[in-house]
């Protein structure tokens, strides 16, 4: 089977452990007391943590792991992923690739995934799990979106040129490029230079701002209107 055409990376996504520095703060204690888990294995949580992250840099991009969660729950509930018509990449704010491989399964509740994710960044997933998931650490923007060698690098933002999704995505199919389509796995603010310039295309497909599973269902739901085996 040949490689999906289109690839989405959620990119500076707010998915990391508690830094080191700070397992010993007060919100750790607190977490495990609570849920037993411990600092190192505790996924960095604004609704948990939200003193701690007060003290960390771009803290209006940290501690949303509810975003990513529901943009990948979304993906992977498509037709489109399903199919095998996109593969999908979380690249963090630390920068971390996490790249699901084909059917995975996402828990459901953000505990659970939390937890799942947890391991996966510490690199103590069980034997079956890594089966589904595959971490690089170290791993630029840069690097990752030079790895996947792609003809279009789409990069989604309100900062872009007002763009009609279905006809772009119909263009670069007619084309037959594979395309890397760049979303923000962040709550607030815009993607860095280093991002964009990567980009052959920085678009907006609307002109609210959108939150990244609304987009990623968006892409995923355009990829199915251009595929005609979905």
């Amino acid at each position: 089977m040949n490689p999906p055409q289109n690839v989405i990376i959620l990119e500076e996504s707010t998915l990391e452990l508690v830094p080191a520095k700070f397992r010993r703060h007060e919100s750790c204690r607190l977490v495990e007391e609570r849920f037993g888990i411990p600092p190192e294995m505790q996924i960095l949580d604004d609704n948990y943590h939200h003193k701690l992250i007060t003290k960390l840099s771009n803290k209006e991009k940290r501690g949303r792991p509810d975003i990513v969660h529901f943009a990948l729950l979304d993906i992977t509930s498509t037709p489109a992923y399903m199919e095998d018509l996109v593969e999908v990449y979380v690249h963090t704010v630390n920068n971390e690739t996490i790249r699901l491989l084909p059917k995975v399964r996402l828990p459901r509740t953000l505990q659970r995934f939390c937890g799942v994710m947890a391991k996966v960044l510490a690199d103590k997933i069980e034997q079956q799990k890594k089966e589904l998931f595959e971490l690089k650490k170290d791993d630029t923007i840069e690097h990752l979106v030079t790895s996947i060698d792609a003809e279009r690098v789409v990069c989604l933002t309100t900062e872009g040129v007002g763009t009609d999704l279905l006809p772009f995505a119909k263009e670069i199919h007619s084309k037959n490029e594979k395309a890397i389509w760049i979303v923000g796995g962040f709550p607030r603010g815009h993607f860095g230079d280093d991002v964009k310039s990567l980009a052959t295309d920085v678009i907006s497909i609307s002109r609210y701002s959108l939150t990244a599973n609304v987009v990623t269902s968006r892409i995923c739901y355009a990829f199915e209107l251009v595929q005609p085996t979905v």
